[in-house]
């Protein structure tokens, strides 16, 4: 599964940077650059929840990014992120998690690179005025943890993600100003962000005094990230004076 996840996005990637690469010898060639800042909620799926918790344990997240167009349509955009995910089993309240009682809390910190693609032109101008569109998103990332309550975690606290997911961007004509709202999922390659990733049952000692049958983690199914956010950003050149009207 995680060299399926790495080949389709290296496809995905390869053809973006292809389609990229012919965008920016056209005659109308589109580029600008975008700065921003994003504020939202981080949430998490694993052990101790089976769909991402946004409601039932959220935190929060903050990031900054850089946006690059190629295109219209076609961006490329590096981020770094900040934020905390948790979880309780007191969240669940069945059998099983009340003898487990088990919590977590986590810090991430994470630099990512992805490619974007906008279905719909910005622009400002009157004559072909699209002032939204939707979009999706994939990449690379690097991210690093640091446990608030095992303070003495015994497993890598870094490592890579794939970051994806869509979103929707209003730009507000005549300011250079862009709103999005935006949902993006981690697919990791680590199964401890909840400290339940060890395989206790091929180690009691490491087990006690807990039970390996409720603290084993299961490594085949990796824990996984969400950052749901809105976002604000200042075009540093706005479409509309990259785009001239030529005279004839």
């Amino acid at each position: 599964m995680k060299n399926k996840f790495f080949l389709l996005t290296i496809i995905f990637v390869f053809l973006f940077l292809f389609d990229a690469s012919a965008q920016i010898n056209k005659k109308d060639d589109f580029s600008a650059d975008e700065l921003g800042i994003s504020l939202g909620a981080m949430s998490y799926r694993g052990e101790l929840s089976d769909v991402p918790n946004l409601f039932s344990s959220p935190s929060f997240g903050l990031g900054a990014f850089y946006r690059y167009h190629f295109s219209k349509a076609l961006a490329v955009r590096a981020d770094i992120l900040y934020g905390r995910v948790k979880d309780s089993d007191g969240n669940d309240g069945s059998n099983f998690t009340n003898i487990r009682n088990h919590e977590f809390e986590t810090d991430i910190i994470e630099i990512s690179v992805r490619a974007e693609y906008s279905f719909f032109d910005l622009s400002t101008r009157r004559e072909t005025a699209n002032y939204f569109t939707p979009y999706l998103f994939g990449g690379f990332g690097y991210f690093s943890m640091s446990p608030r309550i095992n303070i003495q975690p015994n497993y890598s606290k870094r490592s890579f993600n794939i970051p994806f997911g869509v979103g929707f961007k209003y730009l507000l004509g005549g300011t250079g100003l862009v709103f999005a709202a935006e949902f993006g999922a981690r697919k990791t390659f680590t199964d401890y962000i909840d400290d339940l990733g060890e395989d206790l049952s091929a180690n009691l000692a490491l087990a006690a005094p807990r039970s390996a049958n409720y603290y084993t983690g299961n490594p085949n199914d990796m824990d996984m990230y969400f950052y749901t956010s809105f976002n604000i950003s200042y075009y540093l050149h706005r479409p509309e004076e990259l785009c001239p009207v030529k005279i004839q």
